[in-house]
């Protein structure tokens, strides 16, 4: 997994300062990927706001796999970047500060009297990681919003808030649910309102139980791709990490971000 994710990244310099793209030399890439059993994936990229190549590599190499043009992949914690655009919109409209303290919203966390919403859109609030109790992940099974709050209570503060920078999962499940506190609506519907629909965004979703049209999550054991025996349920982890899309609508989102049509220039450039 740790060697896919370093050779998607090597093509990146290449895209990024207006050279040519070479589709023939990209097509080979992905096409050593796909006989090397070293990823499975789709590309999409963006040039002056349009798609200018897409490719789909390694599916085959899954027979069992249904995969169609616009499959879904769950993108993990992308999805905080959404929920960190749509904490900026709410400031933005004046409707919450940087300078807001944790203490305004949940004031049984420990430091939330410290911590601001600057500290936990930046992971340096010193709040840890509620997916992962006793070393282990354990929220593969439906969990409770207060089971959730009480390992974060219960795992403390590692430092005080602006002393370091350390991701924190449990920041970012706090922002969530001061923005449906804010909005009085559930993740998923903010950000069909916020983001799906005024971009016209067909494949991007918040996590919804019994969704269809996402991959499955697959890994390779040496020899074949095999599903994973247990994957965290979605629904522990809205706004954290539970956003599935194509990587197209994905770059839709982006393109659209960086051009100030979600949320203005001083926002974005404050973001």
């Amino acid at each position: 997994m740790k060697n896919k994710f370093i050779l998607l990244l090597a093509i990146l310099p290449s895209l990024l300062f207006g050279q040519t793209i070479n589709s023939d030399k990209l097509n080979a890439y992905f096409s050593l990927i796909e006989s090397k059993n070293l990823g499975v994936g789709s590309v999409s990229i963006f040039k002056n706001g349009r798609e200018v190549y897409a490719k789909t590599f390694g599916q085959k190499n899954i027979p069992e796999l249904s995969f169609k043009q616009h499959t879904k992949y769950q993108v993990g914690s992308v999805t905080k970047m959404i929920t960190a655009v749509l904490i900026f919109k709410l400031i933005e409209e004046n409707k919450l500060r940087l300078s807001d303290r944790l203490a305004e919203f949940y004031p049984q966390i420990p430091n939330s009297e410290k911590i601001t919403i600057q500290n936990l859109l930046g992971h340096t609030s010193g709040l840890g990681s509620y997916v992962v109790k006793d070393g282990e992940v354990w929220v593969t099974e439906k969990v409770s919003d207060k089971q959730i709050m009480d390992l974060i209570i219960k795992q403390g503060i590692s430092f005080e808030p602006g002393e370091k920078v350390a991701y924190s999962n449990s920041a970012y499940y706090l922002l969530t649910k001061i923005l449906e506190g804010k909005y009085q609506k559930p993740f998923q519907k903010i950000v069909r309102k916020e983001i799906i629909k005024p971009l016209r965004l067909k494949n991007l979703t918040s996590f919804i139980p019994g969704q269809k049209g996402v991959f499955p999550p697959y890994h390779y054991n040496g020899s074949s791709w095999s599903p994973l025996d247990k994957e965290i349920d979605f629904l522990n982890v809205i706004g954290v990490g539970d956003v599935s899309a194509t990587s197209h609508d994905l770059n839709v989102f982006m393109n659209n971000l960086f051009h100030y049509h979600i949320i203005n220039n001083e926002t974005l450039n404050l973001m």
